[in-house]
C-alpha cells in the first residue's frame, strides 16, 4: 500500500475516533460516587441483550426503575424494568418485562396521566397506544396519521412525539404529517381534545430515488415573552412560531421571526449548497446553529453557533460562538455579534455545556487533536492519539476565557486490522453531592479512576484519584451516569456491546455501581 493511502485510511479514522471520544464526554448532569465509601455493586444478566440502560419513574412517581433495553435471541424489542432493594443494590431479575408490540414503529415515554409518573408509549401507522400498568395490556390512546407510513420497523429507536409543549405538566401528542403538524393536547386527565393541524411542512429529500421526509428541529420557547410556551421551528435562519393562547392552545397559522445571523441553512435547499463548497476543502469557512437554549442562566433562550474552518486537510480549527437571547419589547432578538465565544485549534466534534459548578450558566467542555504527518505515523507505530479535552467556565458576566481553564489529555487506542478504537471513559460528574462536578476516567477496561473538584483552587481537580476496580466495556459511551436512588448523589450504568465485541457473555450483562 502506498504512503499516501495509509496516511487517508489514519486520517479517516482520527476523525472517526475524536468524534467518537469528545461525542462521549460527560453524558449527565447529575452523577456522584462517594469519595470516602466504595460503591455497592450489582452484576446483572438478562434474558436478553443490553442496548440501552436509563433510568424511568414508571412504577411510582416518587422513585425510578432502571429500564434495561434490548432484543431476545428471536429478536423481539423488549423493555426490561428493574427496582432497587431495601439496601442499594439493584434486584437481579426485572419486576417487569414489556415487549414492543410488532405494529408499533416508534417508543418513547412521557407523563400522560401524572405529572411525576412516566408512560411507556408506541406510535405506530394508526396512532399511538399506550402500556396500561394496571391490566398489562396495551390500549389505545390517539388516532392520527403521520409521515410514518411503513408496516415495520427494524430499528429500535425513541421519538420524542410526547412532549409538554403549553408548560401545564402533562405530555401533548405532535407529529409531522404530509400537510402539517398534527397536534393533541392533553387535557390533565390522560384525554386528549380536538385535533389542531400546524401549518408547518415537513421536507422530502431524495435517496437512492426513493423519497425521504425530513423534519425541522421542535423547541418550545417564550417567543413574545407573555409567560407562555410557544412552538417554535428553527427553519434555516427564522423561527416559524405557534403561539400559545389564552386557552392553552396554540395558533394554527405561524409568524416567522428571522434570525440575524450569517449561517448555513438546515433546509435541504442549504444542505446542497454546502455539499458543493465542502468539496474544497483548501479555504473552507461554514458557520451553522448547533444549540438553542438558556446558555447564561436568565431564563431567555440563547443560540450556539461553530464555525468550522479548513485550510486544507492538516489545518483545521472550530470556533463556537454564543449569541445571548434578548427581549425587546415583545419579541426575542438575537445580535449578529456574538456575546463571548471559545476557539479550538485541530480536528473537534461533538462538544459539551456543562453546568460545573451548579450556578446555573452553562460550562463548556471540549475536545480537540491536532492532525499531522508526525501524528499519522505515530498512529502508525504505536496504535494509538493522544486527545486534548478542554474545560471553560463561564463567568459572571457571561464570558469565557480565551484559555481554557482546565486541560487533560486522554488517549485513544486502534486496532489497525479491525479499524476499530478502544474509547475510554471521561465524565464530569458530582461524585460526592456537594454540588460541583468532578471527573471520571477509565484506566483500561479494569478500573475506573475519580478525580474530585477542588473549587476555587488553582486546579480544577484533585491530582490524587480514587480508583474503582470495576470490568468496563471498550466503548466508553456505554458508561452513563444517573442518580438512581434519588439521594442527590448519581450513580454508574455500565452496559456492553451487544454486538459481542466485549466478549459474547458480555452481550446480556449490565453493572450498577450505586454510591454508599
Amino acid at each position: 500500500m502506498q504512503f499516501q493511502g495509509l496516511i487517508h485510511i489514519c486520517f479517516t479514522r482520527m476523525r472517526l475516533a475524536a468524534k467518537i471520544a469528545t461525542s462521549l464526554i460527560f453524558l449527565s448532569n447529575a452523577v456522584s460516587a462517594q469519595a470516602t465509601a466504595p460503591f455497592t455493586i450489582s452484576d446483572i444478566t438478562a434474558d436478553h441483550t443490553v442496548s440501552q440502560l436509563k433510568l424511568v419513574p414508571f412504577f411510582r412517581a416518587d422513585r425510578n426503575a432502571l429500564l434495561a433495553k434490548g432484543r431476545t435471541k428471536s429478536g423481539e424489542k423488549v423493555f426490561s424494568f428493574y427496582e432497587m432493594d431495601s439496601g442499594s443494590r439493584v434486584m437481579g431479575a426485572p419486576t417487569l418485562t414489556v415487549h414492543m408490540p410488532p405494529n408499533a414503529l416508534f417508543y418513547d415515554f412521557a407523563p400522560i396521566g401524572d405529572q411525576k409518573q412516566e408512560t411507556l408509549l408506541f406510535l405506530g401507522d394508526e396512532g399511538v397506544q399506550r402500556y396500561d400498568l394496571a391490566s398489562d395490556t396495551m390500549e389505545p390512546l390517539v388516532a392520527l396519521s403521520s409521515i410514518y407510513r411503513q408496516g415495520s420497523n427494524p430499528l429500535f429507536e425513541q421519538l420524542d412525539f410526547a412532549r409538554d409543549l403549553n408548560g401545564d405538566g402533562y405530555a401533548d401528542i405532535i407529529v409531522p404529517d404530509f400537510g402539517g403538524y398534527r397536534l393533541r393536547l392533553n387535557d390533565g386527565k390522560g384525554g386528549f381534545g380536538t385535533e389542531v393541524l400546524l401549518e408547518m411542512q415537513v421536507e422530502m429529500r431524495l435517496s437512492q430515488q426513493r423519497p425521504l421526509y425530513s423534519q425541522f428541529p421542535l423547541y418550545t420557547i417564550d417567543m413574545n415573552f407573555d409567560g407562555k410556551l410557544d412552538i417554535a421551528f428553527l427553519k434555516d435562519r427564522s423561527f416559524v412560531a405557534f403561539l400559545q393562547n389564552g386557552d392553552g392552545g396554540f395558533d394554527a397559522v405561524p409568524s416567522v421571526s428571522p434570525i440575524d445571523m450569517d449561517v448555513i441553512g438546515n433546509s435541504f435547499a442549504e444542505f446542497i449548497k454546502s455539499e458543493e463548497r465542502y468539496q474544497d476543502q483548501a479555504n473552507l469557512a461554514e458557520t451553522r446553529i448547533r444549540r438553542v437554549e438558556d446558555i447564561n442562566g436568565d431564563g431567555i433562550v440563547d443560540i450556539v453557533t461553530v464555525t468550522d474552518r479548513a485550510q486544507g486537510i492538516f489545518k483545521r480549527s472550530s470556533m463556537y460562538q454564543f449569541h445571548y437571547g434578548q427581549q425587546e419589547g415583545s419579541k426575542l432578538v438575537f445580535r449578529s455579534k456574538p456575546n463571548t465565544r471559545i476557539a479550538l485549534q485541530g480536528i473537534t466534534a461533538e462538544n459539551r455545556l456543562v453546568d460545573f459548578a451548579d450556578d446555573g450558566r452553562m460550562d463548556f467542555v471540549g475536545g480537540a487533536v491536532n492532525i499531522g504527518i508526525g501524528k499519522i505515523i505515530g498512529i502508525l507505530l504505536s496504535g494509538s492519539v493522544s486527545i486534548h479535552i478542554n474545560f471553560f467556565e463561564q463567568g459572571a458576566d457571561g464570558r469565557y476565557a480565551a484559555k481554557p481553564n482546565f486541560r487533560k489529555k486522554v488517549s485513544v487506542d486502534f486496532d489497525m486490522s479491525s479499524g476499530q478504537s478502544s474509547v475510554p471513559v471521561t465524565e464530569l460528574a458530582d461524585i460526592d453531592g456537594d454540588k460541583a462536578k468532578d471527573m471520571i476516567l477509565s484506566d483500561g477496561t479494569k478500573m475506573l479512576r475519580l478525580f474530585k473538584a477542588t473549587p476555587g483552587a488553582k486546579k480544577m481537580f484533585a491530582r490524587k484519584s480514587i480508583d474503582v476496580k470495576v470490568e468496563l466495556p471498550k466503548n466508553g459511551e456505554l458508561v452513563r451516569t444517573a442518580d438512581l436512588n434519588g439521594d442527590g448523589k448519581g450513580d454508574l450504568l455500565i452496559h456492553f456491546d451487544k454486538l459481542g465485541s466485549d466478549g459474547q457473555a458480555n452481550k446480556n450483562r449490565f453493572i450498577v455501581l450505586v454510591a454508599n
